[in-house]
């Protein structure tokens, strides 16, 4: 009885999961390598994995373990919001991002002293409503939308063929669950239009240098650590439009960034 449990519980792990059997493979020789010590191996395993459809969070968790292993700080949290995307109340993701986010130096200036910058949404009321959308998926909030707009629009169809008393209980909801899926999509719009949730990006690179234009000649701003975040704001020859968390803008070099959403 236990092994007939263990195969259907494989089956709908594989299934549920990617649908496909090579990157369920990929994924076990990545944990494998990652238990043997092999970090190296294991992030060749999980990108392949990746690659080939894996679209869970475990395997950019794991991966985030493995390239923080290897003492790639930006990689690592690259696939800790990648991650914190699928799944954003898991608390071993959250925990591990903290972490990671917490070992290095946020931004050093170009006089070389140390310092954070600021987040202008900070202690304000859009700050609030964007903190808590950050714990919602996008995946969640279409499951609601489609869920609601199911019956609603059911209920519209019969409320426009059904004649009699009945059809004001049809109108009524109606207006219900439509009213609903206009509460979800209000939230849901929201997170579309934050480039912090559609354009994050991280500092992938050692160090990256953020001037005022797209040339090595113009005025440096900032040079960010590995694991730093920055919201693509746009792209011109090899360089990078962003957003910083103070509100200030500049230009990256493009191959020193990586998005979370890719591109």
């Amino acid at each position: 009885m236990r092994r007939i449990l263990y195969i259907m519980l494989l089956f709908l792990f594989a299934t549920g999961l990617w649908a496909q059997g090579s990157a369920l493979s990929r994924y076990i020789d990545g944990n494998k390598a990652y238990r043997d010590g092999n970090f190296d191996a294991a992030v060749k395993a999980y990108e392949d994995a990746i690659a080939a459809g894996a679209n869970d969070y475990r395997v950019f968790y794991n991966l985030g373990n493995a390239y923080f292993r290897l003492g790639m700080v930006g990689k690592a949290v690259l696939s800790y919001e990648r991650a914190r995307y699928l799944a954003p109340r898991n608390k071993d993701v959250l925990n591990n991002l903290n972490f990671v986010k917490s070992t290095s130096v946020d931004v050093v200036r170009e006089d070389e002293t140390n310092g954070n910058l600021g987040d202008i949404y900070e202690n304000t009321a859009l700050g609030f409503i964007y903190s808590f959308l950050r714990k919602i998926s996008f995946s969640e909030l279409s499951f609601v939308a489609a869920a609601l707009s199911i019956p609603g629009t059911i209920f519209l169809v019969l409320w426009i063929l059904v004649r009699g008393r009945a059809r004001r209980w049809f109108f009524a909801a109606t207006v219900v669950f439509w009213g609903l899926l206009i509460l979800i999509l209000i939230p849901y719009a929201m997170k579309c239009g934050h480039i912090w949730e559609t354009d994050l990006a991280i500092v992938t690179a050692p160090s990256a240098e953020i001037r005022s234009a797209p040339s090595k000649k113009s005025q440096l701003k900032y040079t960010f650590r590995e694991g730093m975040e920055v919201a693509i704001c746009g792209a011109r020859e090899g360089w990078t439009h962003v957003m910083l968390k103070n509100g200030e803008d500049g230009w990256v070099k493009a191959d020193l960034i990586e998005p979370v959403i890719p591109r």
